[in-house]
């Protein structure tokens, strides 16, 4: 799905600060094989469950996601 996604970005012309921002979780082992499949898919950030929340808030926060608080 990930990989359509950034083709149909890619068709629009949609530029690399403009494209969708996507977090992917999975329940499955944190191998390196999965983490850099997501990334090489385009994902922004990865996490396995269970997720840490401050964590979580912090890579959001990195990827403007979310705004940091002044």
């Amino acid at each position: 799905a990930l990989r359509r996604i950034r083709k149909l970005e890619q068709d629009a012309g949609v530029t690399a600060d403009e494209m969708v921002k996507v977090v992917m979780t999975t329940a499955l082992d944190g191998t390196t094989e999965a983490a850099n499949a997501l990334f090489k898919g385009g994902a922004c950030a990865y996490f396995v469950k269970p997720i840490d929340i401050d964590t979580f808030l912090k890579e959001l926060k990195s990827i403007n996601v979310i705004p940091e608080q002044p």
